[in-house]
């Protein structure tokens, strides 16, 4: 059987250009505040979730659905799925050209908070957040 951090590297390694390594999943896994959804489909670790529970307020680092499991609503399930396991004010950013998490997280209710310029070097951070 998988640990968490394997699952949660595999999936990276498919959902990313640029994937986290296994010791930084690792690293985040290991927080005391860490909050990880895993979504399983037929017995497939299909996508996940993971950021951090803080009082009061959350941050959504990642989020992730295997190409093959994309555009069947589970995005949206595993995101209702943290924020539901966060109960609180939840933070992201995510890249202005990326276009279909923009139009998950508006459609989740999140709303923009700020805009970092050139963040990412050839893109804009755009700040997200969800009120509780």
């Amino acid at each position: 059987m998988m640990l968490t951090d394997e699952i949660i590297f595999e999936i990276e390694k498919k959902s990313f250009l640029e994937p986290w390594s296994l010791e930084m999943i690792k690293a985040q896994l290991a927080s005391i505040n860490s909050a990880t959804v895993i979504k399983t489909v037929n017995g497939v670790h299909a996508g996940y979730a993971t950021g951090l529970k803080l009082d009061g307020e959350s941050e959504l680092y990642r989020i992730a659905v295997l190409p093959q499991f994309r555009g069947q609503g589970f995005a949206r399930e595993i995101l209702a799925q943290f924020l539901e396991k966060c109960r609180s004010d939840v933070f992201l950013e995510v890249r202005s050209k990326n276009t279909a998490a923009i139009a998950l997280y508006k459609s989740a209710g999140f709303e923009q908070v700020g805009l970092r310029k050139g963040y990412y070097g050839d893109d804009d951070a755009v700040v997200y957040k969800f009120t509780l």
